[in-house]
């Protein structure tokens, strides 16, 4: 009885083996390897955006030409449940913080070149840009109002 428990072992971790290298082989080969090179064009200057309601996820449109400002980036999609719910709480900051910190919303799906150049993996993805526009600092998932001002205050002094 012991040897034929023992070969119900070893059987079902060969069908488990066997399942996996199968797994792993459909992975690899659905996997792209040829990576396309994607050009973003690089602004000279940060510019000022606006979060326009009309649309569930709202979009980005350039307001004015700014002195350089720290930014916050979100990445998000008006699929995802936590990007949703993060929507006001940006167009609150973007209030709050006008003049001091430039805050944008980007869909992903309506620019995914931004989500290639930052190697977005998940929704939302915030980023946080010093004055100079060097990235600082990256979060992925859902930030409250409480933890974006606490990041404002320690990575921009605002």
């Amino acid at each position: 009885m012991f040897s034929k428990k023992k070969l119900s072992i070893v059987q079902i971790l060969i069908v488990v083996a066997v399942l996996l290298s199968i797994i792993s082989v459909y992975a690899i080969k659905n996997t792209s390897t040829e990576k396309q090179p994607v050009e973003v064009p690089q602004p000279t200057q940060h510019t000022a955006t606006a979060i326009i309601p009309s649309t569930p996820f709202p979009t980005i449109a350039p307001t004015s030409t700014v002195k350089k400002l720290p930014k916050l980036l979100d990445l998000g999609s008006e699929t995802c449940p936590p990007c949703k719910q993060m929507v006001p709480i940006l167009a609150e900051l973007k209030r709050e913080y006008a003049g001091r910190v430039i805050v944008e919303v980007v869909d992903v799906n309506e620019n995914p070149a931004l989500a290639e150049k930052y190697k977005i993996y998940a929704v939302p993805t915030q980023i946080f840009f010093d004055a100079e526009g060097k990235e600082v600092f990256k979060h992925v998932g859902f930030m409250s109002k409480e933890d974006l001002v606490k990041m404002f205050k320690d990575k921009f002094g605002v």
